[in-house]
């Protein structure tokens, strides 16, 4: 019986384990994100107008990423984490930057050349819209760094 129990506990103890590091390992985002990976540059509304950005999409383990430099009076870098895809083409993203953290929508155009969005504090804001471009826009020159 002692031989028995043993490997009984192993089980029971080793399974939540394993079953915890399942769960913990979210899937990979829809294959059209891997479409969407390069640079585009634009406009989005910033300390109250508009401002040139320029947005680098990647691929890392899987899931879409972003990294992102905004033309402000001192310019500043940002992420784009936590990517949440909600149908064809768009999702939403967790930015960080030096003011903090928030959320931010995007939708890619169906030839994915181009995206535009919102962004807001602790939820999307349609008077803060973005809008970028494969390639860059003409008078937002530069690049993420």
């Amino acid at each position: 019986m002692r031989h028995l129990l043993l490997p009984a506990l192993l089980v029971a103890f080793a399974f939540p384990v394993t079953a915890q590091r399942a769960i913990a390992q979210p899937a990979a985002d829809p294959p059209w994100v891997a479409d969407v990976v390069g640079d585009y540059g634009g406009m989005v509304r910033n300390a109250g107008r508009m401002q040139c950005h320029h947005t680098s999409f990647e691929l890392k383990d899987g899931h879409l990423i972003g990294h992102y430099r905004i033309e402000d009076d001192v310019p500043f870098n940002g992420e784009l984490t936590d990517f949440v895809p909600d149908d064809d083409s768009s999702g939403t993203f967790t930015w960080h930057d030096r003011f903090g953290v928030g959320k931010e929508y995007v939708r890619f155009a169906p030839d994915h050349a181009s995206f535009f969005g919102a962004w807001g504090d602790d939820t999307v804001d349609p008077r803060n819209p973005v809008r970028g471009t494969r390639g860059g826009v003409a008078g937002c020159a530069g690049a993420v760094s």
